[in-house]
């Protein structure tokens, strides 16, 4: 069992300015900033706290119970904690293009907007930070320098604990390097099992609340439910590869490719049938084996990468590329990557089940992050 002591002996060995430990720290209301938030505290960071609220209605919001989680967390340590309201920002920058892309028939990942957008967009600028502060959180990430044959560069890094690791979500934040050195991330250090066994010893009235598991600053309530409020859901038809109608759907807009559930089959054919693709002019759902919902390529778009051309080929050809779809999804090799301005395509060794547009294609060398773009097709 890991001991308040021995995690502050981790924190010390961090290698950062030794003058430079004060600390612009996000409080979730969460166990893992919360622990991460008093142990830097107590191992004698400048920790100047901030809570975010992006979220104010609806039942299922959970914003006034983390604020007075957060709030009884920083008071019990005597951590100042400024309360900043940034509804109007969340629904300029984060609902209003998710929505919209929605709409126009793509999956988009709502926490990888957030973490852009709010928690390293906004609230940094909020922060407004003087030189040497760091902005810290309780995201599971790492940071590093990758040196792959040309100037080395810092870039986010899987952590710790592979089995929380949050670089998906946070892929977005590498197109701004000046951003990366004005964070620090604690949380690669530990694993989830020392944070609570800390949130314990340490006796935080929230040492046993559950993980969030709803939509980033809204709170519980499942995707689709949330989107009826904004989206008109028009019942369609769902038709097989063929072309063939085989069933019916409540709204082409709302599923992923690869999704196998949610809509209706006229007849049972004798062989699962997953969403291959979309029409969403037509309003229509075509499904098909999980072979016909397999790619090995896809086609990405708002791409960017920390590496030039000529290195993305010399690290394809060292067998040395690796590209993730989905939050902690496996690593799959690439085979190919052509780059038109913002644009790319994508060719993969093996074929990756259920690619959907709108998803993070997120490239990946080692251990550290690299690059990313949008599926596009």
């Amino acid at each position: 069992m890991l001991t308040i002591r021995q995690a502050q002996s981790r924190l010390s060995s961090v290698d950062i300015d030794k003058a430079c430990k004060s600390v612009v720290f996000g409080f979730s209301g969460g166990v893992d900033s919360s622990v991460l938030g008093v142990i830097l505290k107590e191992s004698g960071f400048d920790v100047k706290g901030f809570h975010a609220i992006c979220w104010s209605q609806g039942d299922y919001c959970t914003a006034d119970q983390d604020l007075k989680d957060a709030l009884s967390v920083t008071s019990k340590y005597s951590i100042p904690l400024k309360v900043i309201n940034l509804e109007l920002e969340y629904r300029q920058y984060v609902l209003k293009p998710f929505i919209e892309m929605y709409e126009q028939g793509y999956v988009p990942n709502i926490d990888i907007l957030c973490n852009n957008e709010i928690k390293f967009g906004a609230i940094l600028r909020w922060a407004n930070m003087s030189n040497g502060e760091l902005l810290a959180t309780g995201h599971y990430v790492d940071k590093g320098t990758v040196d792959l044959g040309k100037e080395p560069v810092e870039t986010l890094k899987i952590p710790l604990d592979k089995s929380k690791d949050q670089t998906y979500f946070l892929s977005q934040i590498i197109r701004t390097p000046s951003l990366i050195n004005q964070l620090f991330f604690p949380g690669a250090l530990f694993n989830k099992n020392e944070i609570r066994e800390l949130a314990l010893e340490l006796g935080l009235p929230n040492a046993e609340k559950p993980d969030s598991q709803g939509i980033c600053f809204v709170g519980n309530i499942g995707m689709r439910e949330f989107l009826k409020d904004y989206i008109v859901s028009v019942p369609g038809r769902v038709v097989d590869t063929s072309g063939k109608d085989v069933g019916s759907h409540s709204g082409a807009v709302y599923f992923a490719i690869g999704q196998r559930h949610g809509f209706s089959i006229d007849r049972y054919t004798g062989t699962p049938l997953y969403i291959v693709s979309k029409d969403i002019k037509k309003n229509l759902l075509i499904v098909g084996t999980k072979e016909e919902a397999s790619f090995d390529e896809v086609n990405i778009f708002n791409f960017f990468s920390l590496l030039d051309v000529d290195l993305i080929n010399s690290q394809i050809k060292k067998r040395a590329l690796f590209v993730r779809f989905r939050n902690l999804g496996r690593l799959v090799e690439v085979k190919s990557l052509k780059v038109d301005g913002l644009k790319a395509n994508l060719k993969l060794v093996d074929f990756e089940f259920g690619l959907t547009p709108g998803q993070e294609a997120v490239l990946y060398s080692g251990e550290f992050l690299i690059g990313s773009g949008t599926i596009s097709r």
